[in-house]
Parts: structure tokens; sequence; C-alpha cells
């Protein structure tokens, strides 16, 4: 099973970095992970959500973003969704990140102090 589930992560990936937007949307729907955070090999160096910031993909980071991936990950050298963006010259990629990091963060403020 651990191979098959590789075969998709690398394709999710794949379609990710291609901004493949239907592509990533059957294997999402597929139910395979959107971070892959459960696969350890040394394949996974980057998560399809870090495919996509270093590609420039918006909208297939809206299509990640909308099945759950962490936009507050980072790489295995330290660096984050925008940071990949911003190197790559995709500053309206890192604009869209930073936007959906920053309403995250309000809404997280916002039930931590209304309870």
């Amino acid at each position: 099973m651990n191979a098959c589930r590789n075969f998709y992560m690398r394709e999710l990936q794949h379609a990710s970095a291609q901004g493949d937007n239907k592509e990533v949307r059957w294997l999402l729907g597929q139910g395979w992970p959107v971070d892959g955070k459960d696969l350890k090999d040394q394949f996974h160096a980057h998560e399809p959500a870090q495919m996509a910031a270093t590609n420039g993909k918006t909208n297939t980071l809206r299509i990640l973003k909308a099945h759950g991936a962490d936009f507050f990950s980072y790489t295995r050298t330290g660096m984050t969704l925008e940071e990949l963006s911003d190197k790559h010259g995709h500053h309206e990629c890192s604009k869209y990140i930073r936007k959906v990091k920053e309403e995250e963060t309000i809404k997280e403020l916002m039930e931590e102090y209304s309870d």
C-alpha cells in the first residue's frame, strides 16, 4: 500500500507544480493526503502546496487550501510558502498566501478570545 500511496503523492506533487488543477482535484477527491505528512520517505521533500508556491500556481493553492493544506508549513530548509514563492518571483502568489495566513490567524485569535 505504501508504494501506491507514494505514487499518488508524487502525482499530486507533480500536478501541483504544473498547476494541473483537474488532476489535483481528482487526486484529492480520491482521498489522498493534501500535505503528505504521513509519508516520510526522502522523495517528499516538498509538500504539494510548496510545489505550487514555488511555481506560482495560485489557483492550485486555492484548491489545496480548500482541502486543508497547511499554509504555515516549512520546507526542510526552513522556508515558508511565501518565501518559496517570492524566491522564484511569484509575488502575486505570495500576496495570496500572506492574505490566507493573516485571515487564519485573525480567525484563531477571535476564537481564542471569544471563549
